[in-house]
């Protein structure tokens, strides 16, 4: 259960702690660079990248790669739209925004801890027992407060009330909203419906709806950051 999964999480990160002491001792410089090496390293792959290969790939109506990308962000035939675009903005969320949220938290330490949840999430999904359960609960427990930092960042970087009212229609006090917090609000932001917004737009103007509420997103969070930085630096 969740204390394997603890014994499984536990060697790399002490490897990380003993590397990132060794090189801090010998160099100030070398640890930045690890720790941007590290930063990067667990970077998922660019939901942005994916969104333009996709909505290219649409365009020139090249199947295979359309069913590619669909088969990455295992989207089935049944509501296959729907579901595509709500595993697009949770992807966001775990290859890029989560680990900014535990990078600004934790450091190097915060990114590669969340890093591995995320590859065991992967790893294990679909497999019932109480290892995949125990990865389940660190999942849950790592999303909870950098989903609702998103859901915060969507609904400043698209349609404030309606990101809102998504967030409150499913917000609970338990660990278990966190995804819908992220798909409702992100959705809200956009101003999706299933059914008034297929008749103004098609998928292709959705997918770069979208794509276009993660960029801004991410702009609202690196502006955050970089003033909340410079504060700490002033004071």
């Amino acid at each position: 259960g969740a204390l394997g999964v603890l014994c499984t999480l536990l060697p790399p990160l002490l490897v990380l702690a003993l590397a990132a002491s060794l090189l801090l001792k010998l160099s100030v410089v070398l640890f930045y660079l690890f720790v941007l090496a590290v930063f990067l390293y667990s970077l998922g792959p660019s939901v942005n990248d994916l969104l333009s290969d996709y909505i290219t790939a649409l365009e020139g109506d090249d199947e295979s790669r359309v069913a590619q990308i669909e088969g990455q962000l295992r989207a089935g035939d049944e509501d296959k739209e729907d579901t595509l675009y709500r595993n697009l903005l949770v992807q966001a969320h775990d290859n890029l925004f989560g680990l900014i949220f535990w990078f600004s938290v934790f450091g190097v330490f915060g990114v590669m801890l969340f890093n591995l949840v995320v590859r065991l999430k992967q790893r294990h999904a679909g497999i019932h027992g109480a290892y995949a359960d125990g990865v389940d609960l660190f999942y849950r427990i790592l999303m909870w407060p950098s989903s609702r930092l998103l859901a915060l960042g969507f609904a400043l970087g698209g349609s404030l009330v309606d990101a809102l009212e998504g967030w409150g229609r499913v917000e609970r006090l338990t660990l278990d909203s966190s995804r819908e917090v992220l798909i409702n609000s992100g959705l809200g932001a956009i101003q999706y419906n299933p059914e008034r917004f297929r008749e103004t737009a098609g998928h292709i103007e959705i997918l770069q709806h979208l794509q276009a509420l993660i960029n801004r997103s991410l702009i609202v969070w690196l502006t955050v950051l970089g003033i909340m930085t410079i504060t700490g630096w002033l004071s």
